[in-house]
C-alpha cells in the first residue's frame, strides 16, 4: 500500500465516513491499520480523526474503515432517566 500524495478525499470526511483501502494480495488487516495510521500522519489528521480497528470490514484485500472525528460526542435526542421519565432535546 502506498500513500497517494494527491488524495483529497479526507476533506469530505465527517463522523462516520467510510474510507476504503485496497491492499495488495496478501495484505492483512494489521497492514491496513499501519497504512491508515501513516495516512493520518502524512495528511496531519491524527488529531482530527481516528478509527476503531475492531470495526474494520475486510473483503479479501479491501478494507473499509469507519472514520471517527476526535472530540465528537453524539448526544441522543431522546433518553430515559432512571425513574422512567423520557426527556427530548430540541
Amino acid at each position: 500500500m502506498e500513500i497517494d500524495k494527491n488524495f483529497k478525499g479526507y476533506k469530505t470526511w465527517k463522523e462516520g465516513s467510510k474510507q476504503t483501502i485496497i491492499g495488495e494480495p496478501g495484505d492483512t488487516k494489521e497492514d491496513a491499520i499501519k497504512f491508515m495510521h501513516a495516512h493520518l500522519d502524512y495528511f496531519d489528521l491524527r488529531g482530527d480523526f481516528t478509527f476503531n480497528a475492531g470495526n474494520i470490514v475486510q473483503n479479501g484485500n479491501e478494507f473499509i474503515f469507519t472514520m471517527n472525528r476526535l472530540g465528537h460526542v453524539q448526544v441522543p435526542r431522546k433518553f430515559r432517566l432512571g425513574n422512567g421519565v423520557q426527556v427530548e432535546i430540541d
